[in-house]
């Protein structure tokens, strides 16, 4: 019934994990599951453990060597081996695990919803725990998505994914092997463009580990220059060219797609990788094959995507467009922020608080104001500047200069909210509990007085 698919490189310490999740299946692995490992050239013990997992298993476990390809080559043998009698092809990474109901769960949904492709929620383990950011399309449960009306559900991982072997036999589940990164997206999407839909299955869950020693593909790629530009030209383009020759336009599902992938270039961790793996010029080229591709992107999908605005303003300036939509301020978000206190010092019978407002949403303005408000009091802060700015390729896209404060506050008010107040809105900010902050400073100022003055006692 299930043929899943695991290719393998150099991979002793996970392999008995994943397998064990598969054989321990609800759905019964000796009726119903074949598992499909093939590995990609390992060094290390791997081979002989996948050897023990055959000879224990002969009738369910495939097991087939190569010389190391890549994991689209891999994942292509794997699928020559499926057997005629399956009805579901899976792929899973060699380090990740199901949980043990997932298999009948998909199965289940299979029998329910006439789709071809299907999905399992993401939840990290290992270094990283939590759910995967995508696992919002889950939240409405058990369903299909047709990606012409909700657009802004993008799919592109081949972990937890799971296809109708018809797929496979009408020759559209092959991986494009000369493709190093994405490559599943690609074919996915691919998939997507011409199916138009694809479920969600609300039951059962795919564990994507994080590994401690952050060797995987995924960690290791920013320092690739194949990450860059033959990234651009293998990845985003050609979905872009198919998306137009299947149905005579850049699809808003396939636009929202790049954009929400784009973003990765823009992370802190990334963005500055990139002037350290490219040359200057390698650089000017990725980033102007970076920029046409923006062209071909409407602006309301980069101001949909949910992001810090100040990714959406690099975005939208880079390809030429107006901020006239980024300037409209949207309080529900901003009065979500917190203004951060950094210090807090006694001067007589008053606190000297130093703070800033520093957020991904809004930078402030040179005549930006932070008051403090308790009860009917309301206290001005007097404005510090600071040096905190965020720069994305040697442009600064953020400045927060104007974001410190610093305001005097009488001791006897231990409960008060930040406002913040500019030309155009007032917006009320978190509120901040002082007694315990105020005890424990009392009790060192007290400590600090009683020494001194037994010291003084001592002198005289």
């Amino acid at each position: 019934m299930f043929s899943i698919i695991i290719p393998i490189y150099n991979s002793e310490m996970y392999v008995s994990e994943i397998v064990n999740s598969i054989i321990n299946q609800s759905i019964g692995f000796l009726e119903n599951i074949e598992v499909i490992m093939v590995d990609d050239g390992s060094t290390d013990s791997t081979p002989s453990l996948c050897e023990e997992f055959r000879s224990k298993y002969p009738n369910n476990i495939k097991y087939i060597r190569i010389r190391n390809s890549g994991p689209s080559k891999a994942r292509n043998v794997g699928l020559k081996y499926v057997s005629g009698k399956s009805k579901y092809v899976g792929f899973l990474d060699s380090d990740d695990q199901l949980s043990l109901d997932a298999l009948l769960e998909i199965h289940l949904f299979f029998m329910r919803f006439d789709v071809k492709i299907a999905v399992l929620p993401i939840y990290y383990f290992g270094m990283k725990t939590g759910q995967h950011k995508l696992n919002y399309r889950f939240l409405k449960g058990e369903r299909v998505i047709n990606v012409e009306i909700e657009y802004n559900s993008p799919h592109f991982f081949i972990g937890g994914s799971f296809f109708r072997k018809v797929l496979l036999d009408e020759g559209r589940l092959n991986f494009d092997e000369d493709v190093k990164y994405w490559e599943d997206a690609l074919l996915i999407n691919r998939l997507l463009i011409t199916e138009k839909k694809y479920g969600l299955i609300g039951k059962g869950k795919y564990f994507y580990r994080k590994r401690e020693e952050k060797n995987s593909i995924v960690d290791l790629v920013w320092f690739s220059k194949e990450r860059y530009i033959p990234f651009l030209k293998q990845s985003y383009l050609p979905l872009i060219e198919y998306s137009i020759e299947k149905n005579g336009e850049i699809m808003p599902y396939i636009q929202f797609l790049i954009v929400y992938h784009m973003k990765l270039f823009l992370f802190p961790k990334n963005r500055e990788v990139v002037n350290a793996v490219l040359t200057e010029e390698e650089f000017d080229k990725f980033r102007n094959i970076f920029k046409n591709i923006l062209f071909k992107i409407e602006d309301r999908f980069i101001l949909e995507q949910d992001m810090p605005s100040y990714y959406k303003e690099f975005l939208l300036q880079l390809k030429g467009s107006q901020l006239s939509n980024l300037n409209e301020i949207n309080l529900s978000i901003l009065e979500t922020k917190n203004v951060t206190i950094t210090s807090m010092k006694l001067k007589g019978f008053y606190f000297i608080i130093e703070g800033h407002f520093i957020n991904e949403y809004y930078d402030m303005k040179l005549n930006d104001k932070i008051f403090l408000i308790s009860g009917n009091k309301k206290y001005a802060s007097k404005q510090r500047i600071i040096d905190d700015h965020i720069v994305i390729w040697g442009e600064k896209v953020r400045d927060y200069k104007y974001s410190g404060f610093q305001v005097k506050l009488p001791i006897w008010i231990y409960k008060f909210s930040f406002l913040l107040q500019a030309n155009q809105f007032a917006v009320k900010l978190n509120t901040v509990h002082l007694i315990k902050k105020t005890v424990l400073m009392l009790k060192t100022y007290t400590k600090k007085f009683l020494k001194q003055l037994i010291n003084l006692t001592r002198c005289i």
